[in-house]
């Protein structure tokens, strides 16, 4: 056939009516409906339903042989869907393709579960069929956005005049806060290299070089137990930058975060929030948080008072009054107490112009 377009499946729209398309994907749904073949068909850009109709008796014939999961490539002309087939919850959902020529590509054996079910399918489940498992919308979705991440902090930071240089993960051990990851050397028996648990050593060296700016997404490896947010590899951002003050790298950051997620500003937070948080307590009670709707600045002061050099600031972003006030306050001393600081606490709302000098009390 000529004038075949080879398509994806959630690029099909009315403009292509009429048009002869190829479409390849994968069966995320097969319906047989009295005689009329229909399938879903899955890729990377979304879905397109197929229509195979017992005229063509080979391409219905094979039809009827697929299955959930199966890979194929149909050949059809791109139509309106009848009226009142029209579904609005996809990109695609006004039109249909007529398959004219079917192949398989690759069968499925049925599967564990269905990608739309997985949740009742079990994390255990979904691991050991990990291939799967990353076939879901959802998964498919934070992989991607993690690659748009990147690409966006790569971008950033070569604008800002830092380069990427990558550093070895076969190392000699170095004294850090976990265990090494060790593998046997086979070519001196009996010694080992390391696995990084941070590129440290490295960026220094590079700094020493004259790499005034340097950054990666380094591979580190921690033989420690589980927690939260770490596991024994994990990825981070690691960058290092020569003739700079703290504040410059916190102004590097900052921008780069507010550029990440579209922020409009950013506040650093005093490490005070440690005291405060300890033991996972919130210094703001959760029946407050679930009312905030406008939002006004604080700033909560320990250990001193406002012109205390002592003193540690928390910035809190609430809407309250005086009894949320009292309310807090209350939280505030309940989890200092016991503690080696003082019990003062001065808090209230303050406001500073871009300078950050105070204009009001």
């Amino acid at each position: 056939m000529k004038n075949i377009e080879t398509i994806k499946c959630g690029s099909i729209a009315k403009k292509k009516l009429n048009s002869v398309v190829e479409v390849c994907g994968w069966i995320h749904r097969r319906r047989d409906h009295g005689g009329v073949i229909f399938f879903d068909l899955r890729d990377e850009s979304g879905l397109v339903q197929v229509v195979c109709n017992p005229e063509e008796k080979d391409t219905f014939a094979l039809a009827e042989t697929c299955r959930n999961e199966y890979v194929i490539s149909v050949v059809g002309k791109v139509r309106e869907r009848p009226e009142g087939t029209v579904n609005l919850e996809l990109d695609t959902g006004e039109v249909e393709v007529v398959g004219s020529f079917l192949k398989i590509l690759n069968p499925s054996l049925p599967i564990p579960f269905q990608l739309d079910e997985h949740a009742s399918a079990g994390e255990e489940t979904r691991l050991k069929y990990r291939f799967l498992d990353l076939r879901r919308e959802e998964m498919q979705k934070n992989i991607r956005l993690r690659s748009k991440t990147s690409k966006c902090v790569r971008d950033y930071l070569e604008t800002n005049e830092f380069i990427e240089i990558e550093t070895p993960l076969l190392t000699k051990a170095t004294p850090e806060g976990a265990r090494d990851y060790l593998v046997p050397s086979r070519t001196f028996p009996g010694s080992f290299f390391a696995l990084p648990q941070s590129p440290q050593l490295f960026k220094q060296t590079l700094m020493a070089s004259g790499f005034q700016r340097y950054y990666q997404f380094a591979r580190c490896f921690r033989d420690e137990d589980l927690r939260s947010d770490r596991q024994p590899e994990f990825t981070q951002i690691d960058l290092e930058c020569s003739f700079v003050t703290s504040q410059n790298i916190k102004d590097l950051v900052t921008d780069d975060i507010i550029e990440l997620h579209d922020y409009e500003s950013f506040t650093w937070v005093s490490r005070a929030s440690n005291i405060i948080n300890s033991g996972g307590i919130k210094f703001i009670p959760e029946e407050l948080e679930r009312k905030l709707r406008t939002v006004i600045h604080y700033e909560l002061v320990i250990c001193g008072t406002e012109d205390s050099e002592l003193g540690e600031r928390i910035v809190l972003k609430i809407d309250c009054g005086e009894e949320a006030e009292d309310m807090i306050n209350e939280k505030i001393r309940s989890v200092l107490v016991g503690k080696e600081v003082p019990k003062e606490i001065v808090w209230g709302p303050i406001l500073r112009n871009k300078s950050g000098k105070i204009i009001r009390k």
